[in-house]
């Protein structure tokens, strides 16, 4: 038994002896350790022994000792693969959780502020310059909350590889013309310096590049730049050409602010979904932007580093290449004026009652006349009844109950009258990916307009498509 235990694994040798007391006090035992084994070297070992204490001529003690290394190994390594699925299940849910008190902080926010701006104009409803004051940061409430939601749906793509990159032309300065547009206001309201006067390429050519995605990584670089910084202070961003080839160009990226900074802790998890530089619910979003920055950077192809100490502000560095193509004018579309579709017939087809009041709104107010239906079948009925000619335009919602609108503009497609093969039939819907948009094509439409709706862009499709309608 000594030279047997020589051989046991020392860190096992109590496990064993604790196997011996067993099966001299209980009579019965079993134990698994590590044995030294001549030509196997180290394995994991699995004995049994049961006492015997009939035999007339004394006791007498059975066992087995069983080779079940590689077993036991299966067994520890489908163990640690389980723990670790247990402990990833349990982040995920406290990340849920997380995620679900900051979205309901960041959404009760900006709707705290409509719902009070819309009380106190009632309480003052003949203070015209209060009203405009109110419209205004009702706006802006509201443009917040569409930012929050386009997070949560572009986070909810890129975590199932489910975005898809959708390039096209586009001017890189007329780009960052767009991108000051945008970001100024935010800039001004924090008393934040925005410097966008490097943002720009010395290229005769047009950039091959998705155009909302990049807008997506700027708009959430700078705007952190502007919310983690303080009044007085200044977030820029400039453009570099490093490289440029006959058909491509390399371009690094620099985001600068003089904020509050980032410290290692967080930068090492700057990039996970939810995380933000504080602990608590902030006013400062979920915590998607920097994530949907890396994950959109990879899907591009490019790189991105950071440089940033508390205090001492944040440099974000993103390089990218980009095919070029011929640098073309753009035709500026004429705007919409007040009586553009005056006297046209157009069919809405809008499920949501308020949805439909205010499209049938604008429209009457650019001239139209409109018949509402409230779902595609409605919708397919009031075309196919009406006469020959009578619609020059269709305005179709997406998601609606008895017909959804695909179905309902590849059946009105499928009529036999020449205007249901003709007739102008506008996508509206929520749904504003680049597959969105396909869906719409394939089922026989000729636009799609992302809601919620730009009114003048909007006014403008309709009646430039009206026109070619009615004037091939």
């Amino acid at each position: 038994m000594e030279e047997f235990q020589k051989r046991i694994d020392p860190r096992d040798l109590e496990r064993f002896a604790a196997y011996d007391r067993e099966l001299l006090l209980e009579g019965r035992g079993e134990c698994t350790y590590r044995y030294n084994h001549d030509e196997l070297g180290n394995i994991y070992v699995r004995c049994t022994g049961w006492r015997d204490d009939a035999r007339k001529d004394g006791t007498v003690f059975h066992g087995s000792h069983v080779n079940i290394d590689r077993v036991y190994r299966q067994e520890m390594a489908l163990k640690e693969e389980l723990e670790s699925a247990l402990a990833r299940a349990s982040e995920a849910s406290e990340a849920k959780s997380t995620f679900l008190a900051r979205m309901s902080h960041d959404l009760r926010t900006p709707l705290n502020g409509i719902i009070g701006m819309l009380d106190l104009s009632d309480a003052r409803s003949n203070d015209v310059a209060f009203l405009a004051s109110c419209r205004d940061k009702m706006r802006r409430a509201s443009s917040y909350l569409l930012s929050l939601l386009n997070d949560i749906l572009d986070m909810s793509k890129l975590e199932r590889d489910a975005l898809r990159l959708s390039p096209s032309r586009l001017s890189f300065n007329d780009f960052s013309s767009s991108l000051l547009e945008i970001l100024s206001p935010l800039a001004a309201e924090k008393g934040v310096i925005l410097d966008l006067s490097s943002f720009l390429l010395p290229l005769s050519e047009d950039l091959y590049a998705d155009e909302t995605l990049l807008r997506r990584v700027f708009i959430n670089l700078l705007s952190n730049a502007i919310k983690y910084n303080h009044p007085g202070g200044k977030a820029e961003a400039s453009a570099v050409l490093l490289e440029k080839k006959k058909t491509s160009a390399k371009i690094l990226f620099l985001v600068r602010d003089d904020g509050i900074g980032m410290d290692e802790e967080f930068q090492k998890r700057m990039f996970e979904p939810f995380s933000q530089a504080g602990e608590s619910v902030s006013d400062h979003g979920a915590g998607l932007g920097l994530s949907i920055v890396s994950k959109v950077v990879a899907l591009l192809g490019g790189t991105l580093s950071v440089d940033s100490a508390p205090g001492k502000g944040t440099l974000f560095r993103l390089i990218l290449d980009f095919p070029l193509l011929p640098h073309e004018e753009k035709k500026v579309p004429p705007a919409s004026r007040p009586d553009s579709l005056r006297g046209e017939e157009v069919l809405v087809v809008e499920d949501n009652d308020l949805n439909a009041e205010i499209l049938c709104f604008l429209l009457e107010g650019a001239g139209a006349k409109t018949t509402r239906a409230r779902d595609g079948l409605e919708g397919l009925e009031a075309f196919g009844r009406s006469p020959e000619g009578h619609y020059g335009l269709v305005l179709m919602d997406i998601m609606m109950p008895n017909l959804n609108g695909l179905d309902a503009a590849r059946r009105i497609r499928a009529l036999p009258r020449e205007d249901a093969r003709r007739v102008p039939i506008l996508a509206m819907s929520a749904n504003a990916y680049q597959e969105d948009k396909e869906m719409s094509m394939e089922a026989g439409m000729n636009a799609h307009i992302a809601k919620p709706f730009d009114k003048d862009e909007t006014l403008r499709l309709a009646a430039d498509f009206a026109l070619r309608y009615r004037h091939p």
